[in-house]
């Protein structure tokens, strides 16, 4: 099943749950995360569990970031308390089937300026571990996928600002980036 949680919607944010059984939406009425978007959001192949990460909500009062993480397993939200990466959104979240890691990529720490960040992360299914890599420019939205032909993770986009849309592509390969079109 398709897993949806949380997003906004005519400026009201959301923290329902959907699923789509290939022909309809059906939304599950379950306690779980606070209304938020955009989350680091995968599913856990080990675990087999759905992982969100991080996120943002605003309203009256301001933005809220959150550096948080749930599991659904299909049934019920559950918060786990790991520490872990800082509060951020628009980081990117991939399942590695070789490693058996899920791994999360930038986003940005929002407080009173916006931090892009590119850090990396990965989670075993019970805590969260930095990697000291050489990573690429920070940026928020990339989009990332596991190539499972070749054993890498791509990630290509997103952006690191305002008015700067990156058009660059990286390949993960369990050990370092490498930066395979549109790098200067």
């Amino acid at each position: 099943k398709v897993i949806l949680f949380g997003g906004a919607q005519n400026g009201q944010m959301m923290n329902d749950t959907w699923e789509w059984d290939g022909a309809q939406w059906i939304q599950i009425h379950v306690e779980g995360p606070s209304a938020r978007f955009p989350a680091g959001f995968v599913y856990d192949g080990v675990n087999q569990k759905v992982l969100l990460f991080g996120g943002h909500k605003y309203d009256n009062s301001g933005i809220t970031t959150y550096g948080d993480t749930w599991a659904w397993d299909g049934a019920t939200w559950e918060s786990i308390m790991a520490d872990g990466p800082s509060a951020r959104d628009g980081a990117k979240a991939v399942f590695d089937p070789l490693t058996k890691y899920v791994y999360l990529f930038g986003g940005a720490e929002i407080t009173s300026s916006v931090k892009n960040l590119n850090d990396m992360w990965t989670w075993n299914g019970s805590q969260w571990k930095q990697l000291e890599v050489e990573s690429p420019p920070a940026r928020v939205h990339p989009a990332m996928a596991f190539d499972v032909k070749r054993g890498v993770i791509v990630m290509t986009g997103g952006s690191n600002g305002p008015d700067l849309t990156l058009g660059d592509t990286w390949e993960w390969d369990e050990a370092q980036w490498i930066c395979t079109d549109g790098c200067k």
